[in-house]
């Protein structure tokens, strides 16, 4: 997903939801799992990380398009300071078995841990370096990981770029040649898709934001563009297509880049961020947007000809207070949010109605 909360964009954000949709939601059991975040891994497989009890995760995965789901083996690393498993920070599928997690906190250097037999295990994956994980990428045979150093000012530098082949736990370094000297308040964005790979650089510190791009795996970068906005965060529909959101300050803009020209496609859309406006890419020319603000609050909304044209296909679960829901699309009528950050609910037809999923 697309949005606005997180200028490195790992996992995505949650829209806020400003209208009743059908779904009656009801409260999680004691000893219910609590669900805390879901993973998108192909059009029928996601994983859902849940918790049983306070810091111990559990994760689950359908492949059924979330109608039924199966335990499988949660990644889990222990402090060495407590012994108490860490937080999974950043939870991402390359393809529906290979996965990468990255645990801490987001200035810990950790070890990421993989899994490539759908999280029946799970094994540590060290990149080197002494900066911190702040984004996942890939899609099909790749995986990148990115790794900043972030000063006490939150200003982030030293662009570190590691690839892996989809779940291998042997990572290699990049050269990244062309972002010497690049940085960004809080983050540099990443996406990837096979050999292609974007970063956006300058968010936060910079007058403008840089798109830069990659057509060889990470190992050179080039100028794609600039984009006016304080900060932007790009996701790969296609290894030809790349969708941007990018914020003025309270105001969010969505953008749609063409590898065929190199030029950017303003969308006829904006929301704000503290409305939670996202916008969540399915290919390169199917996606999805939904925002908690104005006429088109609560609704989600889908354009399958490249964002020229939307059609209202559903509700946002949750009631009128505004109650968070964080979306996940598989495809466009099936998905999964995570409502008021404890309760999982799911959609098959585009969010008419909505239903309690339990784990």
């Amino acid at each position: 997903m697309i949005a606005a909360a997180a200028v490195a964009l790992a996992a995505g954000c949650a829209p806020s939801v400003g209208h009743r949709s059908p779904a009656a939601v009801d409260t999680v059991g004691q000893d219910s799992p609590v669900p805390v975040l879901v993973a998108r891994a192909g059009a029928r497989v996601a994983y859902v990380l849940a918790t049983a009890r306070p810091g111990v995760p559990e994760l689950f995965r359908s492949s059924d398009g979330g109608l039924r789901f199966t335990q499988v083996s949660a990644p889990v690393l222990r402090s060495a300071a407590t012994g108490r498993p860490l937080p999974v920070r950043i939870l991402r599928f390359v393809t529906a078995a290979d996965g990468v997690a990255v645990l801490g906190s987001a200035g810990q250097h950790e070890p990421l841990l993989v899994t490539d037999n759908a999280g029946r295990t799970w094994r540590k994956a060290g990149l080197g370096g002494r900066g911190a994980v702040t984004a996942v990428a890939g899609y099909g045979g790749l995986a990148y990981a990115l790794q900043l150093t972030c000063g006490s000012t939150g200003v982030c530098h030293d662009v570190r770029l590691y690839r892996a082949a989809a779940g291998s736990a042997h990572w290699t370094r990049v050269a990244a040649t062309g972002t010497a000297g690049v940085r960004g308040a809080g983050g540099i964005g990443l996406a990837a898709w096979g050999s292609r790979v974007w970063l956006t650089v300058g968010n936060g510190v910079a007058p403008s934001i840089g798109l830069l791009g990659s057509a060889d795996a990470g190992a050179s970068f080039s100028q794609v563009g600039q984009l006016t906005a304080v900060g932007c965060g790009p996701e790969a529909g296609s290894a030809t297509v790349l969708w941007l959101w990018c914020s003025g300050g309270m105001l969010l803009t969505f953008d749609r880049l063409s590898v065929s020209t190199d030029r950017l496609q303003r969308l006829r859309l904006t929301g704000s961020g503290t409305g939670n406006t996202f916008l969540y890419p399915l290919s390169g020319r199917q996606v999805l947007f939904g925002t908690g603000d104005g006429r088109q609050a609560g609704g989600i909304y889908l354009s399958r000809d490249g964002g020229r044209s939307f059609t209202r296909t559903g509700s946002l679960p949750g009631p009128a207070s505004g109650l968070a829901a964080q979306v996940t699309f598989l495809t466009a009528r099936n998905a999964l949010a995570l409502v008021s950050q404890r309760t999982l609910v799911r959609t098959g037809n585009g969010g008419r109605t909505w239903s309690r999923v339990r784990l």
